[in-house]
């Protein structure tokens, strides 16, 4: 550079300098310079640590939203899902109408039941065909409006149909309380009759009128069972009626009259739970014929088996027409 050059850039107040004014100006342009050399690359310096944190922090930070958004979803999924448990159990527990409606159903026919079992009571006075035949309709109308609630309790019919059946039942148990009432007064109900009940079905017999005798035969003894009407004309014909019993542990049969608190008056019109009837020839209880025939006829001892009755023979095949076989052949199976 010429010193004309020089002189160009120079300040003018330089100008005029001695020789070490001007090295001083020197010096301090290059300090200048080199200072704001260094402070740009610091500032350069600066911003790119700044990027690595942020690019760090936000690595960092977008798992952690993720993880906090799931614990949030999953939160509320758990919630939603004890809420719907809640409500269901809520539901569950309160009864529906349809359930109140058939439970309503249900106190009516056993209102019905309690009725028809005092009339069956009522007939240890005296044995009347005209409340006999009531009281028999009576209770197949009762039994038709039971099955009809069981179906409506199974959704199977609706529960108009099944109201209409039990207040038919209802019509009728009135008409034969009414009967009875004519015939015996109120005495007809303060009593209770013998606890006899048939052999076979186990049909309540207050009154001794009403009552047969069917032989047994079993072994070498012959044992008088005491029979309703029905049951002693079937065995009578050759068709023995089927006997009522309950399986104990799957293996052990019992005969109605051993089940405890079995009442043959009141379960004519309440079923006994369990209880099912078995062709006669597989009776099997544990106790012998004879302890089941003096059960059976409430413990009155002995019974006079009816002239003329066929003995049922629980053993043989049929002899003939005056023996009757319970027993199927083995070339029957």
């Amino acid at each position: 550079m010429t010193r004309r050059g020089f002189q160009g850039w120079m300040p003018r107040q330089l100008l005029g300098a001695g020789p070490l004014a001007l090295a001083h100006a020197v010096a301090f342009t290059g300090a200048s310079a080199a200072a704001q050399g260094l402070g740009g690359a610091e500032s350069r310096s600066t911003d790119g640590t700044d990027g690595i944190v942020i690019d760090a922090v936000l690595c960092m930070a977008l798992p952690l939203m993720l993880a906090a958004g799931l614990f949030f979803l999953l939160r509320v999924v758990v919630r939603g899902a004890a809420f719907a448990a809640t409500t269901r159990h809520w539901r569950q527990s309160q009864p529906s109408n349809h359930s109140v409606e058939v439970s309503s159903l249900d106190k009516r026919l056993h209102r019905v039941a309690i009725v028809l079992t005092s009339v069956e009571h009522a007939l240890r006075l005296e044995e009347d065909s005209e409340l006999r035949e009531m009281l028999d309709q009576s209770t197949l109308s009762e039994q038709r409006a039971r099955d009809e609630v069981d179906k409506a309790r199974a959704g199977k019919v609706s529960l108009p149909v099944a109201a209409a059946q039990v207040h038919a039942a209802e019509e009728s148990m009135g008409v034969t309380e009414e009967r009875a009432r004519e015939l015996f007064g109120d005495n007809a109900f303060l009593d209770e009759g013998a606890r006899v009940g048939c052999f076979f079905c186990a049909r309540p017999l207050a009154n001794a009128s009403y009552r047969r005798q069917v032989p047994l035969k079993r072994g070498s003894d012959i044992t008088p069972v005491v029979a309703c009407p029905p049951c002693a004309e079937l065995a009578a014909a050759g068709q023995p009626s089927p006997i009522l019993v309950r399986m104990e542990m799957g293996e052990r049969m019992l005969h109605w009259s051993e089940l405890e608190r079995y009442d043959p008056y009141h379960r004519r019109h309440e079923p006994y739970p369990g209880v099912r009837t078995v062709p006669a020839w597989d009776l099997a209880s544990q106790l012998s014929l004879s302890e089941l025939a003096a059960r059976a006829a409430g413990g009155q001892g002995e019974l006079a088996a009816d002239e003329g009755c066929p003995v049922l023979d629980l053993d043989s095949p049929a002899q003939g027409t005056s023996v009757l076989s319970l027993e199927p052949s083995r070339e029957q199976g």
